[in-house]
């Protein structure tokens, strides 16, 4: 319920300044490219960013969800189940950004569930998290029609730098370091392969995130070599796309010698 509240008031914050601050851009970044090849500007001879297109859309972006949810498996866990830390032990360590406590980063690292790995105990974390943020969202779209509020979850290329100015996190994550990609687990959580991955990824309903959750991963390339491998990955790709997910993306590396 705290995480919660705090939530809904970060998308409330979010969506009342982009209603306030609508067609505000029109003073210093008119799009005329844009403007030109979008429905209805021209015939209403207004700038896409002075409301000249029939539908006005504005992204609310779910970021940093995989340490999200472990942070807040971790809580769950240890501090109100197992009670092996107390919240006053945990908020101090993460002010010292684990400091002196790296016992307890390594409970809250190794002795609970991490998103990722097809375990419901996080996953419905997940799910719920998913859901109660949709659900504010579409408060938003059902009481007012100046703009649409579509969701997704995505870092793109700016995981890194999303995660330079976050403390440290109660899912181990040290102060500074970066976020998990887009809607990926956290590297080095994933300890169940990749079909483990894309059950857990698929358990929330996605269809109402239709802008988008993206999927990193990251496979050995001689898992895929040669025609046999060629198969291997094209069936990983399909058993992707029939368990629901959106957008996926692979990347392999070879390490030189």
């Amino acid at each position: 319920a705290a995480y919660q509240k705090q939530m809904f008031e970060r998308i409330d914050f979010h969506c009342k300044r982009r209603m306030e601050n609508l067609g505000l851009s029109s003073m210093i970044a008119p799009d005329p490219l844009m403007s030109a090849i979008t429905d209805d500007c021209i015939a209403r001879g207004r700038d896409i960013s002075q409301d000249g297109a029939k539908y006005i859309f504005h992204l609310i972006l779910a970021t940093g969800l995989a340490n999200t949810v472990d942070a807040l498996a971790v809580i769950k866990k240890l501090v109100f189940e197992d009670q092996s830390m107390s919240m006053a032990q945990l908020i101090e360590a993460l002010a010292k950004n684990w400091e002196g406590h790296e016992l307890l980063r390594l409970r809250a690292i190794k002795k609970v569930p991490k998103f990722g790995n097809d375990d419901d105990y996080v996953d419905q974390i997940a799910s719920r998290l998913m859901k109660d943020l949709e659900d504010r969202v579409d408060h938003w779209r059902r009481h007012q029609d100046m703009i649409k509020f579509p969701v997704g979850v995505g870092t793109f290329e700016n995981y890194a730098a999303l995660g330079h100015p976050i403390w440290a996190s109660a899912d181990g994550r040290y102060t500074s370091e970066a976020l998990a990609s887009n809607y990926s687990p956290q590297p080095g959580y994933d300890a169940e392969g990749p079909t483990a991955i894309f059950k857990s990824i698929t358990k929330p309903d996605l269809l109402k995130y239709y802008c988008g959750c993206p999927v990193d991963i990251s496979l050995n390339a001689n898992e895929f070599e040669g025609e046999l491998g060629v198969d291997r990955l094209k069936s990983l790709i399909k058993s992707f796309c029939d368990m629901g997910g959106q957008i996926l993306t692979i990347t392999s590396t070879t390490v030189a010698d």
